[in-house]
């Protein structure tokens, strides 16, 4: 079964919170400035980015990075082909 199936069979298009929850614990992600995570950080991430988000339970960092556009437009078409009502 595909995304798009899971997502028109049990109606979840109005339910959908993308890129909101970590991928390792399933924490809510918070928005977090750079300078608090910085050390973390791959050399090109520090230098190209300034937006970062941090899971609060495992502290697992998150950006817009190379995957981040085709992901939401993965999601942006799972979410527009709802059925009409």
């Amino acid at each position: 079964m595909t995304v798009a199936e899971v997502v028109r069979r049990f109606d979840l298009y109005g339910s959908t919170a993308p890129f909101g929850r970590c991928l390792e614990c399933n924490g809510v992600l918070e928005d977090v400035a750079k300078a608090e995570v910085e050390g973390r950080l791959p050399p090109r991430t520090r230098q190209d980015f300034e937006e970062f988000r941090r899971c609060p339970g495992c502290g697992r960092v998150y950006w817009k990075g190379s995957h981040y556009d085709r992901l939401r437009d993965l999601v942006e078409e799972v979410l527009s082909e709802r059925p009409p009502s």
